[in-house]
């Protein structure tokens, strides 16, 4: 990519990858390259969602401390070179009015609604189809990351308050507390298969905790390297976690250790994903490129 990546995420048919860059979308086809394009943005990508189906991507824009930032969703629905240039600059749907950088944006299970969090502690659930919003909260903290729980409309929070709380987006009531911890948390994942979530903290490391009980159930360190995001690999035991060194490290959440380090350049890897077919890990880094390792 000519620009910093700064979000990630791949579709559900393992095919489309998007990547979040200064002023651009990236998409790539990891089937027939040539068929890669690039979407023309306004602002900085900050993060990035396909819907369950594919047929759309949403984004949040990245302005720190702007009053401009918004979420929009673009139609994946044309492959057809006039298709591409007439709708290169176009949003189907819009979002504004959102007071800082937008720290996460994600589709509910239906791929009807879009869930966004931001850094002034914004939280909306937005049906773009109606272009309605269906609830907003006004947090008094930071929200640093979302994660969506397969179960019911909830989502996982992670805040600026040493906390993770739980926001139901069907009721318009604020966030009740998950936990509260003595480190300051700047990412979760969580993986319903192993009823585990995994967070990073500012010093680098990771905690992992029970989904049940929320007891800790280990801490991964890597010498203050600081993690910059993680994912757990579908259908599996590993986390992938990314790092501003540059390498990505893939853990194993039952044996508590690190068992492969990937690398590519010394740039800071500022995103990474997991393909649903548990086969590859991909990693976006902030001097533009992309990279796919084979998974073991």
């Amino acid at each position: 990519a000519e620009t910093p990546i700064h979000a990630l995420d791949i579709a559900s048919d393992g095919v489309w990858i998007a990547g979040g860059g200064e002023g651009m979308i990236y998409l790539w086809n990891m089937d027939h390259p040539p068929a890669s394009f690039v979407l023309e943005s306004p602002n900085q990508i900050s993060s990035l969602a396909f819907s369950p189906n594919g047929g759309y991507l949403a984004y949040g824009t990245g302005q720190q401390g702007s009053t401009t930032n918004y979420v929009g969703v673009r139609k994946m629905e044309y492959t057809g070179h006039v298709q591409r240039f007439l709708k290169k600059t176009t949003d189907w749907q819009k979002l504004e009015g959102f007071e800082d950088r937008i720290s996460s944006v994600a589709w509910d299970q239906s791929g009807k609604l879009i869930l966004a969090a931001s850094q002034s502690g914004q939280l909306k659930s937005w049906d773009p189809g109606k272009n309605k919003v269906e609830s907003a909260l006004q947090l008094n903290v930071p929200v640093l990351h979302l994660s969506q729980l397969k179960e019911g409309a909830r989502c996982l929070l992670v805040t600026g308050a040493h906390a993770l709380e739980l926001w139901d987006y069907a009721q318009s009531t604020s966030p009740e507390e998950f936990l509260q911890t003595a480190y300051e948390g700047i990412d979760c994942a969580v993986s319903e298969e192993n009823q585990l979530i995994a967070i990073a903290d500012r010093r680098g490391l990771i905690h992992l905790l029970s989904q049940s009980d929320h007891s800790q159930v280990s801490v991964l360190e890597s010498h203050s390297d600081l993690v910059t995001d993680l994912c757990f690999v579908p259908s599996s035991r590993l986390l992938a976690a990314a790092y501003r060194s540059g390498v990505v490290r893939l853990w194993d959440t039952r044996q508590f250790k690190m068992i492969k380090e990937y690398r590519n350049d010394h740039s800071p890897v500022t995103a990474i994903q997991a393909s649903a077919d548990a086969r590859h890990v991909i990693a976006a880094s902030l001097n533009g490129n992309v990279s796919i390792w084979k998974l073991p």
